[in-house]
């Protein structure tokens, strides 16, 4: 699993964010419990993600254009001006 892989997670119903190692992880990279269905990636760096604490809610906010990245098939969201 590459970091800001974004996925959705059918046996715990969530939606997953990978940032970092997890519980699964045997190294740096994120690595899922279970299979996940990927749905895109954050193209940015995904890492800052670590600094948030159990808690907070976190908004994810749909954009208005999208384009897929033909060499990552990543989901670009694009800022509409």
């Amino acid at each position: 699993m590459e970091i800001g892989t974004l996925a959705y997670w059918p046996p715990g119903s969530a939606f997953c964010i990978f940032y970092g190692p997890t519980p699964a992880s045997n190294c740096d990279q994120p690595r899922a419990a279970s299979p996940v269905n990927i749905v895109g990636c954050i193209t940015d760096d995904a890492t800052v993600l670590r600094h948030i604490t159990s808690g907070p809610q976190v908004r994810l906010d749909k954009k208005v254009r999208v384009d897929i990245d033909d060499e990552t098939n990543c989901i670009l969201f694009l800022n509409s001006k």
